[in-house]
């Protein structure tokens, strides 16, 4: 596929989320569907709000999540798993948790536009694109911060002028870049070689603002390689502040490969230790 052939897919595949508590917005950020039904994976903070990860912050009561593409309307999701927690027997001192999550929609959805998700990892110089909703996109002239809320119209229907701006201004950007750092980890829960979870890391040699999270990495066949779970940070020394070493980002993306929340999924599946909750999950 060339890439506007993958942009296009991308911008039918790519969700922007919304996480609302008491009718009040609290959390923004991206999503990617991943079967035709409309599971979506996202990365965990996304459906919390903060990391690390609390299950309070998604279980009682669970959010209300609202997601859409640019051509579609809303369609509200609940939280199958959020956060993936693996305890070691012996060397950490607290489970590792994966900012991971997977999102199903309430009512059920058919043949909607999906990325399939790769399962090999991909090594340093893979060619990526990687897309999301982030905060840095703006409208033409600005034109959203000079509307006159004052204007007679406007003002008579003043919900509807704000929900409609809303819409508007929820642009998706799509970057391409490569994989510049590729880390594999090889996470055995038990201690007992009964089962192995094999989770990447990638990094990309190009940044999304906040508000990408949870967006897709994508390879040039169209399949998902990893899910975006931060910007990078680098330490940068000011000798004249008072708080000489500032973190501040490197100028590359962080990416969970896809495939380790899914391995996992089916896994706990068949174990009885994760169940469907509705029809489309």
């Amino acid at each position: 596929m060339n890439k506007v052939e993958l942009g296009d897919l991308l911008r039918h595949t790519t969700y922007v989320v919304k996480a609302y508590d008491e009718g009040h917005k609290y959390s923004e950020g991206s999503a990617f569907c991943i079967r035709p039904d409309g599971l979506l994976v996202t990365a965990a903070h996304v459906v919390t709000g903060r990391t690390p990860i609390q299950e309070e912050d998604y279980r009682d009561p669970e959010p209300v999540l609202r997601a859409r593409t640019r051509e579609s309307d809303y369609t509200e999701y609940r939280p199958v798993l959020c956060g993936i927690k693996i305890a070691f027997p012996g060397p950490l001192e607290e489970p590792l948790q994966i900012d991971l999550a997977l999102l199903a929609p309430i009512e059920k959805q058919n043949d909607l536009p999906h990325l399939p998700v790769s399962d090999e990892f991909h090594p340093v110089g893979s060619e990526v694109l990687m897309a999301g909703f982030p905060d840095e996109v703006e409208l033409p002239l600005r034109f959203d911060r000079k509307l006159d809320m004052d204007y007679e119209p406007h003002q008579e229907r003043e919900e509807e002028t704000k929900k409609g701006l809303e819409r508007i201004k929820e642009l998706l950007m799509v970057k391409s870049g490569m994989v510049s750092h590729m880390h594999d980890l090889i996470i055995d829960p038990g201690g007992d070689g009964d089962w192995e979870l094999t989770l990447a890391s990638y990094y990309i040699d190009n940044v999304m603002h906040s508000g990408a999270s949870g967006g897709p990495v994508i390879n040039s066949q169209g399949e998902v390689i990893g899910v975006i779970t931060k910007r990078a940070v680098t330490t940068v020394s000011y000798p004249d502040l008072d708080n000489p070493n500032k973190e501040v980002p490197s100028g590359s993306a962080l990416a969970i490969s896809a495939s380790t929340v899914l391995d996992f999924v089916d896994r706990q599946v068949s174990r009885g230790e994760i169940h469907h909750r509705n029809e489309s999950t």
